[in-house]
């Protein structure tokens, strides 16, 4: 008979709930999170048990070192469960629902990629980071000159055609500030340069497809889709770390208020409503 298992991880340590069928009841225990921790934990488990793990920090790492000692690891949506939990989150309370959503098999689960896909993750992560982290320089870099009247037009990058002699001008401290901010933003740039490197070299199908098709923005240099990436709530720009909402349909508050407050005649449609859902034409034709 298989055994249901329910870890909760956490960054010193990992409560585990056994839920027992025959009893329906979990029994709990922990142990830390490290390695002689989880290979204690290894040897108290075999083939016919399975392990439900919610998705954080370590939870793929966790998966792989699970999967060859048990029958099956399933990683649960922390999304899903939030849904579906009484809001009531403890270590016993998370790990005996995990256990028994897996026993019942009602536990919502995601796809655990592999170790390639994870890598371009972190990788692509990281790249948004290093992008927030430069456009942080160059903000605090114009916040300097726009002190001194000598910021730019709006969306341009006054740094590249500042003269020499207008840093020199700069007060002590502010022109210490302003070298700091652009020594850091050329930092970032070599760092950018090396991450799209190393992600175009595991993608490099993806990227020769890419390059194929329309130019993408220069600093991205054929990533795939990095120009712009579809967000709910709006298109985001890795570039500048904008998001650009996106454009609702305009409404017509007159037919708004004549379908909201359409009634039905005898002979059928309002007046209102026929007047505004049909042209000239077909109004005059009525």
């Amino acid at each position: 008979m298989p055994r249901y298992f329910g870890l909760d991880l956490h960054k010193r340590y990992v409560h585990g709930c056994e839920w027992l069928m025959d009893q329906q009841k979990g029994r709990h225990f922990r142990f830390p999170n490290t390695k002689e921790g989880w290979t204690s934990f290894l040897r108290q488990v075999d083939g016919d048990c399975w392990v439900a793990l919610e998705v954080t920090g370590n939870a793929f790492e966790a998966h792989d070192l699970l999967l060859p000692h048990v029958g099956q690891v399933l990683l649960a949506n922390p999304v899903e469960l939030k849904r579906l939990g009484s809001g009531r989150h403890t270590d016993r309370v998370d790990a005996e629902r995990l256990a028994k959503m897996l026993a019942l098999g009602t536990l919502p689960t995601v796809w655990v990629p592999p170790q390639a896909i994870r890598g371009i993750r972190r990788l692509v992560q990281y790249r948004d980071r290093l992008v927030r982290h430069r456009r942080r320089c160059l903000t605090q870099a114009k916040a300097v000159l726009r002190r001194h009247g000598l910021d730019g037009p709006r969306r341009t990058d006054p740094l590249r055609h500042l003269p020499p002699e207008e840093v020199e001008q700069l007060p002590e401290v502010d022109r210490i500030l302003l070298l700091s901010a652009l020594r850091q933003r050329r930092s970032v740039e070599a760092e950018l340069q090396a991450i799209e490197a190393e992600l175009v070299a595991r993608c490099p199908h993806r990227c020769d497809s890419e390059t194929e098709r329309a130019p993408r923005s220069p600093s991205i240099s054929g990533l795939p889709d990095s120009g712009h990436i579809e967000h709910e709530t709006g298109t985001y720009r890795p570039d500048s770390g904008e998001r650009v909402r996106r454009q609702r349909p305009r409404r017509t508050p007159g037919l708004d208020r004549a379908v909201r407050h359409h009634r039905e005649s005898p002979a059928g449609r309002s007046p209102a409503v026929l007047s505004h859902s049909t042209g000239p034409e077909q109004s005059h034709a009525r």
